[in-house]
């Protein structure tokens, strides 16, 4: 699945995995009192997920597009993280589970009178599990 960073239809490629570093800054950056550092933050991070071969591009689009507000790209960027952190729903590889249980029933006997009884066995040898 390939990662973008979308502003009014316009998609931007982003890497294929949250840089760990890029959002543990950007944390940092939104902890601050300072507003200034907090938007600085969100540049840097936002230049760190685009695709390398993006980032030009991605600041020509937004020099031309000056009424872009804070709220587009704060959805733009949540969007993204949305799509770094939703696992594939793809459905289950179609390999077997393991091994069928082979065999009948096993004769479980207890050192208590009268405990003698038969149970089915469940491993998949077919050998009891009881010791």
């Amino acid at each position: 699945m390939e990662r973008a960073l979308t502003v009014r239809d316009e998609r931007f490629a982003a890497q294929e995995t949250l840089p760990a570093w890029a959002l543990m800054k950007l944390a940092k950056s939104q902890g601050s009192g300072d507003a200034m550092q907090q938007v600085a933050g969100l540049h840097d991070f936002l230049m760190a997920v685009l695709a390398a071969s993006e980032r030009d591009r991605f600041e020509r689009f937004m020099d031309s597009h000056s009424d872009v507000s804070f709220e587009e790209l704060e959805n733009a960027v949540g969007a993204l993280m949305t799509a770094y952190t939703t696992r594939p729903t793809g459905r289950p590889s179609p390999s077997p589970a393991g091994p069928t249980p082979v065999g009948g029933r096993s004769r479980v006997v207890s050192l208590s009178r009268g405990t003698v009884r038969e149970a089915a066995t469940s491993s998949a040898a077919g050998q009891p599990l009881a010791s």
